[in-house]
Order: structure tokens, then C-alpha cells, then sequence
């Protein structure tokens, strides 16, 4: 029986590549907490296309790493910043608050 390679651990996003050549359909980022696919390809949808919803404005940089811990998702909400501006409480989007299996890949082994 062969043995199968560990799965290397994920350190950065990755993006996946859109084969007509447009923005990446998911982004996959890194996280102790359980990994999140964020669906690039959804959120661009419900923004008509105007990248410039979110970038710069929200996100100054593609493929930033977001260092999301625990206490920087509660000042995330708070200030309204990174996936907090839709995903807080009274955002346009489902609230991130208690709501963590929505993004994250819950019991995830990292």
C-alpha cells in the first residue's frame, strides 16, 4: 500500500486561475482557525464588476495576507475594516459574529 505525502500547509493566499482570464473564482486563505475560501467570483458578481468596491478601498492589496485573529476579527467589526465592512453586525452581508462555520472550514487540521 502506498503511503500518501502530508498536505503541505497552506502559509499565503491562493488564488485559483479563471480560465476565461477574468479575477480568480475563490481565494483560499490561511487560517489557525479553520481555512476560508472566500468566493471571489460571488462577491464580484454582486459588486456588477466595479473592483473598485472593494480595492482599493477595503482591500489595498490582491492576495494581502488578512492576519485575522481572533481579537483583530472583534476590531475588524468594530471599525468596520476587511470583510467586517459587509460581514459586521448591521452590514449589508450575514454578520461574521458566532457565525464562523459560514468561512471557516470547521475541524480543519493545520
Amino acid at each position: 500500500m502506498a503511503e500518501t505525502a502530508p498536505a503541505a500547509k497552506i502559509t499565503a493566499p491562493v488564488a485559483s486561475v479563471n480560465s476565461s482570464g477574468g479575477p480568480p473564482e475563490t481565494i483560499l486563505f490561511p487560517s489557525e482557525y479553520g481555512n476560508v475560501t472566500f468566493t471571489h467570483q460571488k462577491h464580484f458578481e454582486r459588486v456588477n464588476g466595479d473592483c473598485a468596491t472593494c480595492h482599493l478601498k477595503i482591500f489595498p492589496q490582491a492576495l494581502e495576507a488578512l492576519n485575522y485573529g481572533k481579537a483583530r476579527h472583534r476590531a475588524a467589526e468594530e471599525y468596520k475594516t476587511s470583510c467586517a465592512t459587509c460581514h459586521g453586525i448591521q452590514g449589508t452581508a450575514f454578520a461574521a459574529e458566532r457565525n464562523c462555520q459560514k468561512c471557516h472550514e470547521m475541524g480543519a487540521k493545520h
